[in-house]
């Protein structure tokens, strides 16, 4: 390490001191090491060595500044929750004024969809139902798309589906299956947690990509293909679903020029559970429903 550290000119910023005698701790002997250490680097010119002395430990009364002379401010759940309402109803009244802020914000909480998606491909199948098939890294099946075949030389519309087969008896022309671009929620109506004794959604969303992103990768990795006739697509979509493709459609409204869109009156702010899987945090902060439409060059519904 000390090599290393001579690359850069700082030998004198790194020091070892074994003790390796004593069991895992913070004890006395290795403090006064690190009081050594930092006096040098900071040039504090205390005399060496350092030594801890005795103090007196003082009450709460002797620390706190709040007395009968300075009452302390409000606190408490009921003050807690109130000051972040207040928060909260500032920051959606700037949202709210900013189109582009709203632009911003929505297209931050897309981007790591386009990261996935850069990881997958689209192959043209030669055996079996499916017309092209969208694969993850691992090889693993993670969307299909299905071509009536009175439709195969005009294809006119496609119609996203999530985790289920196209009915037989269908009007569309054709069909995208989209599953979990991980291949971990496959065939799920939930979104899996991090496990831990506390239910929250931090655990799973602070470190990883929400499934609904996951999905959309699917969508974005076969816009970006490009199979022949797409530039023409019609992309529909009922439900939550239609969430996906207003998702796609503004990523890619060069590629998906045309959407026909029915909610059905989902929107994000009525998701209640974190394992819902069209859970998108930030989602409802920048419009919900009609802020991701609002992406879109010329909306479409």
């Amino acid at each position: 390490m000390k090599r290393l550290y001579e690359l850069y000119g700082a030998e004198d910023r790194i020091n070892l001191h074994v003790a390796t005698h004593f069991p895992h701790n913070y004890n006395h002997v290795t403090r006064v090491v690190m009081y050594g250490f930092m006096n040098k680097l900071f040039g504090l010119g205390f005399p060496e060595p350092i030594l801890e002395r005795e103090f007196d430990v003082l009450k709460a009364s002797d620390m706190t500044v709040w007395d009968k002379d300075h009452p302390a401010p409000p606190g408490g759940i009921d003050f807690e929750a109130d000051l972040l309402k207040r928060w909260s109803d500032d920051i959606a009244s700037k949202v709210a004024a900013s189109p582009e802020l709203r632009s911003q914000g929505w297209k931050a909480i897309l981007q790591p969809a386009e990261r996935i998606a850069a990881s997958l491909k689209v192959v043209q199948e030669i055996e079996g139902n499916a017309n092209w098939s969208i694969l993850n890294a691992d090889g693993s099946k993670v969307g299909s798309v299905f071509v009536k075949p009175s439709a195969a030389q005009s294809l006119g519309s496609i119609h996203v589906l999530v985790g289920r087969k196209p009915e037989s008896e269908t009007s569309h022309n054709a069909t995208l299956v989209v599953e979990d671009a991980w291949g971990i929620d496959v065939g799920t109506s939930a979104q899996s947690l991090v496990k831990n004794p506390r239910p929250a959604p931090c655990y799973t969303y602070g470190y990883n990509p929400p499934l609904f992103l996951r999905r959309l990768a699917v969508l974005i990795a076969l816009a970006d293909a490009k199979p022949n006739g797409s530039e023409k697509w019609v992309w529909t979509a009922n439900g939550a679903e239609a969430s996906l493709v207003a998702a796609a459609a503004a990523l890619r409204s060069e590629r998906i020029a045309s959407t026909k869109l029915d909610p059905q009156g989902f929107d994000f702010d009525r998701i209640e559970s974190i394992r819902d899987p069209y859970l998108l945090p930030g989602a409802v902060r920048f419009g919900g429903w009609k802020g991701l439409l609002g992406l879109q060059p010329t909306p479409k519904q």
